[in-house]
């Protein structure tokens, strides 16, 4: 196989060699910043991953969109698997663009760790090089806790039917009493802990220093958000519909029109949730996993990206 032989060895230096920078800084507002023709969307569990998807399908005019539901183990991150992802997702762009005229767009979404494109050998790519990334984060607290209450409730298929058989006899445990019983709850030493890093792991990606999330995988996982065309948050579902219609305005073209039906664009709301997490059970995860950094940087982002466009509009 060329993808994973002498070509691979070659592009393995850049892989390896390309350093997260451990400073932040966010980005100077850009005059003029072109749309991406290829997107793809990282997506994560409990963000509003759904709703942004629904928004995506209903952008029609020269868009096209490939979802993508596979919640597959993605084993050791590696060149050679980040490679095979990568020409996975050209061969889509390529059946997503080709037969057609008109000059489209297209974008794809999977809940999958960054790929890192520029790693891969030019062989591996008919369609593009360097697709433009966006993804959508969530207070981390709050996620793993709505990720806890919609498995537990079963409404998730395979996954729950994992995490239930997890938590057997603790299923009827809210997520407060989970953590406050932490020594003895299943769910936390085998699910909860690992979680509060899974924001980190999937925009850290498929580089070797991912496989350990520690600080130097949270510094690549910031290096890589810095790089993305657009960071929404789910606390601001709204504001994050109108900075990506600004800025993806063929991609979220059907943001207009979906505002205008003034109802909340939501799915995957889970109405047997129960209350709200306990200011205890909050400090005391606070001092747990990287997520926490890592959502700092991006609303740090957001905000930036939210005054470009505010500043843009004369407000």
């Amino acid at each position: 196989m060329v993808l994973v032989g002498l070509a691979v060895a070659v592009a393995a230096s850049l892989f390896i060699g390309t350093a997260a920078d451990s400073r932040f800084e966010t980005p100077a507002c850009s005059k003029s910043k072109l749309e991406p023709r290829l997107l793809i969307y990282t997506r994560l569990s409990k963000t509003g991953s759904t709703s942004l998807l629904k928004v995506l399908l209903s952008s029609k005019f020269n868009h096209r969109h490939q979802v993508s539901m596979q919640f597959d183990n993605r084993g050791a991150p590696t060149l050679e698997r980040n490679c095979l992802e990568a020409a996975k997702i050209d061969k889509i762009f390529a059946s997503l663009t080709s037969n057609s005229t008109q000059s489209i767009v297209a974008s794809y979404d999977k809940h999958i760790y960054h790929v890192y494109f520029e790693a891969c050998p030019e062989s591996t790519f008919t369609t593009v090089k360097s697709p433009a990334f966006m993804t959508m984060l969530r207070e981390p607290i709050a996620r793993v806790a709505s990720l806890y209450e919609y498995r537990r409730h079963d409404l998730s298929g395979y996954q729950s039917t994992v995490f239930l058989k997890m938590a057997r006899d603790q299923r009827d445990w809210d997520f407060n009493e989970c953590v406050r019983k932490k020594d003895i709850c299943r769910v936390f030493q085998k699910y909860i802990q690992k979680q509060l890093d899974e924001m980190t792991r999937a925009l850290c990606g498929m580089h070797p220093e991912c496989a350990v999330i520690n600080g130097t995988a949270l510094q690549r996982a910031i290096h890589n958000l810095a790089s993305y065309h657009f960071v929404g948050l789910t606390e601001r579902h709204t504001d994050s519909l109108h900075l990506a219609q600004h800025l993806l305005p063929t991609h979220f073209s059907a943001v207009p029109t979906l505002l205008a039906q003034n109802r909340p664009i939501r799915a995957n709301v889970n109405k047997l949730r129960s209350g709200k997490i306990q200011p205890d059970v909050r400090d005391y995860l606070m001092g747990m996993g990287h997520d926490h950094e890592l959502y700092k940087v991006a609303v740090n982002l957001f905000e930036k990206q939210w005054s470009c466009l505010r500043q843009s509009q004369g407000l």
